[in-house]
């Protein structure tokens, strides 16, 4: 870009600039998008859980639950970890793992994930995994690990960024070399600018299914693992 309006090429200098923020602002969309998702599902994790014992109820922090807990699942409650159904039935909501719109009844005996909303009446949950090793827990993991990592083709701009730099000053110099015309260098400058490479990541990013991102299909592959 200082090249171009160096030697009076506006345009060129315009469209550079334009992919630059329109790539920056992108990822900033794409990463405000991410924050916000990993906010709802943490907050939708359970801080505490309904335990049966000797006959009474208690709340006891998720740490404190091991496998073979009965829980009290009330109406409107999410389960806090996986189990399975301890009553007669069971009516749960499973919209935030699988993205089933309609909820889902359940007899006894059958499996529960952690994240599943009790959308009926109370019932009790024999708890067969820890809250550290649920499904839920799995899910949040992953998607912080996510966040935190980088696409393969934005770590392969990363490794090779200075590479191509170093390559394209020196062919630009080399074009104003021969030819003495500063123009050729700022036309190799602007074609080996990698305004595609800028702008692949962010918008595959946004514009890829929101389905792909939800928990919806990390819950399925932990579910099958």
């Amino acid at each position: 870009m200082s090249a171009a309006l160096l030697f009076g090429e506006t345009l060129a200098a315009a469209v550079d600039a334009l992919m630059y923020s329109g790539g920056t602002f992108l990822e900033s969309f794409a990463q405000g998008r991410a924050r916000l998702e990993m906010s709802d599902l943490l907050s939708r994790v359970p801080r505490t859980a309904t335990r049966h014992r000797n006959g009474a109820l208690d709340e006891v922090p998720l740490d404190a639950i091991a496998p073979g807990d009965l829980l009290l699942i009330r109406q409107g409650d999410v389960a806090p970890v996986d189990g399975t159904v301890a009553s007669a039935g069971a009516m749960l909501d499973l919209s935030a793992l699988t993205g089933e719109s309609m909820p889902v009844r359940l007899v006894q005996g059958h499996e529960v994930m952690s994240g599943a909303t009790n959308a009926g009446e109370a019932f009790d949950l024999r708890v067969t995994r820890a809250a550290a090793d649920s499904t839920y827990a799995g899910i949040v993991r992953l998607v912080e690990a996510a966040q935190k990592s980088k696409a393969p083709m934005a770590r392969l701009a990363d490794r090779y960024s200075l590479l191509f730099l170093g390559v394209t000053v020196a062919l630009a110099t080399a074009a104003w070399w021969f030819t003495g015309d500063p123009i050729r260098a700022v036309a190799v400058l602007v074609v080996a600018t990698p305004c595609p490479l800028i702008l692949a990541v962010p918008v595959a990013l946004v514009s890829s299914p929101r389905s792909l991102a939800s928990p919806t299909r990390k819950a399925r592959c932990l579910r099958h693992r």
